[in-house]
């Protein structure tokens, strides 16, 4: 019998693609019946079906009560909050995917590292820390999405800016540096800056060439993506930050474009298809540098990149880590 799959009520299926959903959509892809339990609920509505094997879990009550899959029943949790909510699933064995260092978080972390059967981590700083608190512990890092390969070109999408542009692409979260933002959008005049994403209640970035366009559906990105000239990463540095392997990143690298970043650890490491700079100057300079240095062989080398670290191999790497979790019942 096969295992099943269960990620408990964090967020919904269609906010946001992030890396919930991507490893619930890799699990389903390769054989296990997945179960994405949505934040918001609907009571009464059934599961939905997301993808072969996927369902979206709208009723989490009714789901608990008496709509859970038989067999050994794994439970994949980002929340630590919810570590005394599991038993409810009656799983087989729990996994924590340590995808963030929120400080609120801390409080709940030790209950959930001692509920889980293994710990994986997105990136190098969580999974030094963790190792010392758990004996298993796995760093698993954010992919890419092939999904959003494109051939050929998809059309310009008509509210982008007029090249060149230079984009970020995600929620216009609290650890973004707006200030930094509006200080190199006003260096850089001819250049407009899109910022595709929700605000999230936060005040908009201000600027004659900035343009906030808004949450995009996923199945759209990649139309924007593809014509950008630069990706940016303006995060602050702070202990979210150096805990964050930002998605966006590998989502930049696999249109083919360069990156431009603020110092924090993730990318370090790839510095030679990343531009790091801390303060205004250095930023706007670098994003002059990208798009004047680029060529069609860094493009192609930035995609072979993005296609070694997809969300498929991620997938391969935790499906050989946690083997005899989820083969337990199979």
């Amino acid at each position: 019998m096969t295992c099943s799959v269960i990620y408990p009520p964090t967020l919904d299926w269609a906010w946001l693609t992030q890396r919930p959903q991507q490893l619930m959509r890799q699990f389903a892809r390769h054989g296990y019946p997945t179960y994405f339990c949505n934040l918001t609920q609907r009571p009464g509505l059934p599961p939905e079906p997301a993808g072969p094997n996927l369902w979206v879990v709208h009723d989490h009550r009714a789901f608990v009560a008496g709509g859970l899959p038989d067999g050994p029943r794994l439970v994949w949790c980002s929340w630590p909050k919810l570590h005394d909510t599991l038993d409810l699933y009656r799983p087989a064995a729990v996994v924590f995917d340590a995808v963030d260092d929120f400080p609120e978080w801390r409080p709940y972390e030790r209950a959930m590292l001692q509920r889980a059967d293994a710990v994986v981590t997105s990136a190098r700083s969580l999974f030094e820390r963790l190792s010392g608190e758990h004996s298993r512990v796995y760093l698993v890092p954010n992919g890419w999405d092939d999904r959003l390969a494109r051939e050929p070109l998809p059309p310009r999408p008509t509210d982008l800016p007029p090249a060149p542009v230079v984009g970020f692409v995600g929620a216009w979260a609290p650890w973004i540096d707006a200030r930094l933002l509006e200080a190199v959008a006003a260096r850089l005049p001819r250049w407009q800056f899109a910022v595709i994403g929700p605000l999230h209640g936060r005040r908009p970035a201000r600027g004659a060439n900035i343009h906030h366009l808004g949450h995009k559906p996923h199945s759209e990105l990649a139309s924007y993506l593809h014509h950008l000239d630069v990706g940016l990463i303006p995060f602050q540095l702070n202990q979210i930050t150096r805990a964050a392997n930002p998605v966006k990143l590998w989502e930049y690298l696999g249109a083919g474009l360069p990156v431009v970043a603020t110092p924090i650890p993730e990318v370090l490491p790839l510095q030679d298809h990343v531009a790091v700079a801390a303060e205004p100057d250095g930023f706007a300079r670098a994003i002059e540098a990208a798009r004047q240095t680029d060529t069609p062989e860094r493009r192609e080398a930035r995609k072979g990149l993005a296609r070694q670290n997809s969300w498929t191999a991620r997938f391969a790497r935790l499906q050989a880590a946690l083997a005899d979790l989820l083969e337990a019942g199979r």
